[in-house]
């Protein structure tokens, strides 16, 4: 039976003699939590007796101070490989500059003529950039500045409200909005000509600048962005890149409906270098560092994937484009997020987190030998009794985070299902164990030691563990929806050159028959079913259990169906997700 986080096996122990263990721990307990409350209650009030009158609260003034005061704190890890796993470089405080390494790695090859995150940059323009961190990210990728006025990115929102006013119809806003609306939410999912829709026409016509410089950037080939701080001072837990999922998401969209236009105008050669373009626009966000970014890389494959099939299956193509489409796209393939700069990101992350877990301790310390004259004095003096070996603390996480790198490398490999399992499992378990009784008696009462590795656990739990399960399924997702995708460009050109699909994959011939059928899951074979109108095609998912096809909450079993389909014709509207511009706020969403 495998150990819990407390280091026992819960079926070793004879009844009688656990039984008797309970009885004589929760005596003892009981005996200590009544021992603590007196104590706590006569030096409270001993403390208001002696107080002839109301002072400041030293509780309010040295521990609920700002984050940034916690730096007066010295270091309180010990430099070394099980500890802060770096020895360097360090910031003026003694504390490891774990930003400044990651950087620093990253950059490494990257320049202003092969990294991507340039164009980038070039296309968005100043506009859409942070104006605080707007001189570094500048500075880190070697551009010199950029003009205040150019040929850069015009949200849809934006080029409505220009439009507008260049014409004098403010007041017909709304009519205007809601046109652009409804040609919007058609032409994101399915291949659309000018005629179809002029006025969206007209916004990416003048976006033709900087079109023309992301298509240029699916050649690059680095992607740095490096990770900012609004002050000079702060660690990796307040970085963010500086261009935001918001400013890339508009960009994205508008990319989407570029590939759906070029298409509709049947220029097949255009349409796949602007594939390209969004491929290496997503590919490249997704190696940037945020612990959102796997979810939001499963959307772009979603949304991506969708695209592709819509357009195989548009009747536009030939036989022969479907199948250098199918090519285009097994040229693709998702990457892989959780990569070892990603994972030692999380690793530091965290270990900045606890870091300033520890100054926080100490700062209640400081507090409980100022606080006699104050209230919450015995409490406080209580608290710096309860103190964490700050080392001890570092070796377990990194102990932790060891183990969930291994988890995470076994989560890749296929068949994935019992990996991912592995992982919910270990989640489960750990959130269980800090749950329990026995964790909160080991916060109060335990020794330095057993508190530096319960306070270990925690951080790990809630920073690291549960992102890095969530991360492990969208990257399965991803992937899937990716082989699905393939298969289903196959499916349309033998519709192409046969004027429906086959009755089952087996009747697909070589070139389409190469295409991979192996569910990564469990390896078993994706599930086809062919229907009236066209086919059902889908992975069983990581239940391994055959849903039909559906990805709900079933009622009636009372178990999560995740089935991973696709369906051809493709869902209604209203059941695909949400695409709609935001008018308002100037960007989508």
């Amino acid at each position: 039976m495998p150990r819990s986080f407390f280091g026992r096996r819960a079926a070793s122990r004879a009844e009688p003699k656990r039984c008797s263990r309970a009885r004589f721990t929760g005596g003892r307990l009981a005996r200590l939590v009544c021992a603590l409350f007196a104590w706590t209650l006569a030096g409270t009030v001993s403390a208001q007796k002696r107080r002839p009158e109301p002072v400041g609260d030293p509780f309010a003034e040295e521990v609920l101070r700002p984050p940034r005061d916690l730096e007066a704190i010295p270091f309180p890890l010990t430099l070394g490989k099980q500890t802060t796993v770096l020895s360097g470089p360090l910031r003026p405080d003694g504390q490891v500059d774990y930003l400044r390494y990651l950087n620093d790695q990253a950059a490494r090859g990257a320049t202003e003529q092969n990294n991507a995150a340039v164009s980038l940059v070039r296309a968005l323009g100043p506009a859409n950039l942070n104006p605080d961190q707007q001189q570094a990210l500048l500075k880190s990728l070697g551009i010199e500045s950029l003009a205040d006025r150019g040929s850069f990115f015009i949200p849809l929102a934006d080029y409505i409200h220009r439009r507008l006013e260049q014409s004098g119809r403010m007041g017909d806003g709304a009519e205007e909005m809601e046109k652009y609306r409804v040609q919007f939410e058609k032409s994101i999912f399915e291949p659309w000509s000018t005629l179809d829709a002029p006025a969206l026409a007209g916004w990416l016509a003048a976006n033709e600048a900087p079109i023309r410089v992301l298509r240029e950037a699916a050649g690059r080939s680095q992607f740095f962005l490096p990770l900012l701080t609004e002050h000079p001072t702060e660690t990796i837990r307040n970085a963010v890149p500086p261009v935001g999922f918001e400013s890339a998401g508009w960009l994205w969209q508008m990319l989407l409906v570029n590939v759906n236009h070029s298409f509709g105008e049947r220029d097949f050669a255009l349409a796949c270098d602007d594939l390209r373009a969004l491929d290496r626009l997503s590919s490249g966000l997704a190696q940037t560092l945020d612990l959102a970014t796997p979810m939001n890389y499963e959307t772009s494959i979603v949304q991506l994937c969708e695209v592709e099939r819509a357009a195989a299956n548009s009747g536009k193509l030939s036989a022969a484009e479907i199948r250098k489409l199918r090519d285009l796209i097994a040229r693709m393939p998702p990457v892989e997020v959780m990569t070892p700069r990603w994972r030692a990101y999380q690793r530091f992350l965290v270990l900045d987190t606890l870091v300033d877990d520890l100054r926080a301790g100490a700062t209640i310390e400081r507090a409980a030998d100022s606080a006699e004259p104050c209230e919450f004095g015995p409490l406080l003096r209580a608290a710096g009794r309860w103190r964490t070996s700050s080392d001890e603390a570092a070796r377990t996480l990194n102990q932790w985070c060891d183990r969930l790198e291994r988890s995470e490398s076994a989560a890749g490999v296929n068949p994935r299902a019992p990996k991912l399992a592995a992982l919910a499992a270990q989640q489960k378990q750990l959130e269980g164990d800090l749950n329990s009784w026995r964790a909160a008696v080991q916060d109060l009462f335990g020794t330095p030691a057993v508190r530096a590795r319960l306070l270990a656990a925690q951080r790990f739990e809630q920073t690291l563990l549960a992102p890095a399960l969530v991360g492990a399924r969208s990257a399965a997702r991803a992937r899937t929806l990716w082989q699905l995708t393939q298969i289903a460009c196959a499916l349309a050109a033998y519709r192409a050159e046969h004027g429906a699909f086959p009755r089952d994959l087996k009747a697909l011939a070589p070139p389409d028959a190469a295409e991979p059928r192996g569910d990564l899951y469990h390896g078993t074979p994706f599930v086809y079913e062919p229907t009236v109108e066209g086919y059902r095609l889908y992975s069983m998912g990581e239940n391994g259990r055959d849903d039909r096809g559906r990805d709900t909450w079933d009622e009636e079993r009372q178990y999560q169906q995740d089935d991973i389909s696709i369906e051809f014709p493709p869902p209604s509207s209203d059941l695909r997700p949400e695409a709609t511009p935001d008018f308002s706020g100037g960007g989508f969403f």
